[in-house]
């Protein structure tokens, strides 16, 4: 699915106001939860990883499509991508290539059921932190929180 839509949380902040819409770049920035975009072409695990990150606290978009990720990071929407690395179409570190391109200070964290030797280093090469699949909500928080330079700031429910 190429041309999968964002998630539910696409075009609004789910930090407490309804459907609040974000204004300008860069306005309000020291109000604002950092963004996080989750990208797996299992809408499953994106709805899983998401919750998790929407009750720690973050404004989080999904998409299971690299193609429509990729917009989103051209169009400034986050400060972290989370990306599974098997996807069609688009490998999760060729995304996370990408992105690099277009904004090489965005902080890129891959996921993978199969994060073997060649995956870890290619994670290494584009300065990405990699964590096997399935991921424990703690674990999952704590590497966005050292990614964002953040403690979280609720508890993640079991």
């Amino acid at each position: 699915m190429d041309d999968a839509p964002l998630g539910s949380a696409a075009t609004r902040e789910r930090t407490g106001d309804a459907a609040r819409e974000t204004g300008q770049p860069g306005a309000e920035v020291h109000r604002q939860a950092p963004r996080i975009l989750v990208v797996d072409d299992d809408p499953v695990c994106c709805r899983l990883m998401a919750d998790v990150l929407e009750r720690a606290g973050y404004a989080v978009e999904w998409t299971t499509a690299a193609t429509v990720a990729m917009e989103r990071v051209a169009a400034r929407c986050c400060s972290l991508v989370v990306s599974d690395v098997n996807m069609p179409h688009m490998l999760g570190t060729e995304l996370a290539a990408e992105v690099a391109k277009l904004d090489p200070r965005l902080r890129i964290l891959l996921v993978s059921a199969f994060a073997d030797r060649r995956t870890q280093a290619e994670a290494r090469a584009l300065d990405a932190m990699l964590l096997a699949k399935p991921i424990r909500a703690e674990v999952l928080l704590a590497a966005v929180n050292a990614l964002l330079g953040a403690p979280a700031q609720e508890e993640a429910a079991p």
